[in-house]
């Protein structure tokens, strides 16, 4: 077994709302057995991810809300926990109002917002985490009302490049901002990414970065990809993280994971 910690993205590479495929179910339960520690590691909600791994039986422990929450799948104890400091979130939302799109926010216990859009649909049909319309999402966080572990930007009006571009700037090193997918931008606290979590998880495991394979698609998964342990790119997954990948694997369709653990692991 070449590497004992493999980390996974889960929408574009393990799986999506049509859930995992079996065959990858199987190399993941294959690669548990044999003391593999397999860690889903995903921008969604917790809760969420929680319950698609308790129903294939895969994945320990669980990164969600894009590394702000770090648990342990069974039990639902908190590993890591962090989120966007207040002061910033609101700042963010309130730079939001008057431009195009339409912001989110992801807490412990619910997706809020302001406005519907094709994003907050998507979750109404899905009925997966519980949605939550507040009439001012700055507000309501400068209330203490809910936490911002993650907000998310649905971009409507302006492309996710010309958004960035424009109004994801000026943050410095307070802030992460990137993409999940071809509308989404999402800000995220540095000290709370992907790339933190793994590192966090090599200690949790006592593994060394020469131990870990970590696997994603799109550009917020660039500080997955990134680090110091075997970076690999979805195929069809987006240029910017293929660019700085240390390997290109297969097509999402062709089951990404499961060709990664069967070459490396199994």
């Amino acid at each position: 077994m070449k590497y004992k910690l493999f980390v996974a993205d889960y929408d574009g590479t393990l799986g999506g709302f049509e859930g995992i495929n079996e065959e990858t179910v199987k190399a993941i339960r294959e690669y548990e057995s044999r003391g593999g520690k397999f860690v889903v590691c995903t921008g969604r909600m917790f809760k969420n991810v929680r319950a698609i791994c308790e129903h294939y039986g895969i994945a320990d422990v669980v990164v969600s809300y894009q590394g702000a929450r770090i648990n342990d799948r069974k039990s639902g104890n908190t590993i890591f926990a962090g989120k966007i400091p207040q002061p910033l979130a609101v700042e963010v939302l309130n730079s939001l109002k008057g431009v195009p799109v339409k912001p989110a926010v992801l807490s412990d216990t619910a997706l809020y917002y302001s406005e519907n859009s094709e994003y907050i649909e998507m979750y109404k049909k899905a009925n997966i985490v519980e949605l939550v319309c507040v009439k001012d999402l700055a507000a309501a966080v400068a209330a203490g009302q809910f936490d911002a572990l993650k907000i998310n930007v649905i971009c409507e009006g302006i492309t996710v490049k010309e958004f960035m571009e424009k109004y994801g700037v000026g943050y410095g090193d307070k802030l992460i901002v990137n993409s999940g997918s071809p509308h989404l931008a999402e800000f995220v606290n540095p000290a709370c990414s992907k790339g933190a979590s793994v590192r966090l998880l090599a200690g949790y495991y006592g593994v060394g970065y020469d131990e870990i394979i970590a696997v994603g698609d799109s550009t917020n998964d660039m500080e997955l990809i990134g680090g110091e342990w075997h970076g690999v790119a979805v195929g069809d997954g987006a240029e910017e993280l293929k660019k700085i990948a240390d390997e290109i694997t297969v097509q999402y369709k062709d089951q990404p994971v499961k060709v990664l653990l069967e070459k490396y692991c199994l």
